[in-house]
């Protein structure tokens, strides 16, 4: 998830429109033959929707990300204090994984870039990031819970 940035964006959040007519609406394609418009999605409603999904996402301790589509799904595992997964998409013999789950109490699952199951030569447990070392400089992918 990432704020958008082009070159029209305001640079501080507006203040948002008074409360419209029908506070429980749903959006429609509207029906030109029968002159019902389409809904208009406006300012007020993108900004409400960018924020609240920003807002989990930074509350988990990530930074917002341009090119990482899975970064809502990992603050609602860190938030809810269940898991997390780790993707290791660069090989390296040692994997830091800051997974901020607050606690010493969790297991691991590690995973090869074939999906075929791995031990570490060597874990170290943290409260907030593991380290794991392998033999080889591998890609993989670790999955966490607590």
């Amino acid at each position: 998830m990432f704020r958008i940035d082009n070159s029209t964006v305001a640079l501080v959040i507006p203040t948002p429109a008074a409360v419209g007519p029908h506070p429980n609406g749903f959006f429609t394609k509207g029906n030109p033959g029968t002159g019902v418009p389409a809904t208009i999605v406006d300012d007020d409603w993108a900004n409400a929707v960018q924020e609240e999904i920003c807002y989990c996402i930074e509350q988990a301790g990530l930074t917002l990300s341009k090119t990482d589509r899975t970064q809502l799904k990992q603050a609602m595992q860190i938030l809810s204090g269940k898991s997390y997964t780790h993707t290791q998409g660069s090989s390296n013999a040692t994997w830091t994984i800051t997974h901020n789950l607050g606690t010493k109490n969790h297991q691991i699952q590690v995973r090869d870039g074939s999906d075929l199951g791995l031990t570490p030569d060597t874990i170290t447990i943290g409260t907030n990031t593991d380290t794991l070392t392998f033999t080889d400089a591998i890609t993989g992918t670790a999955f966490l819970n607590t």
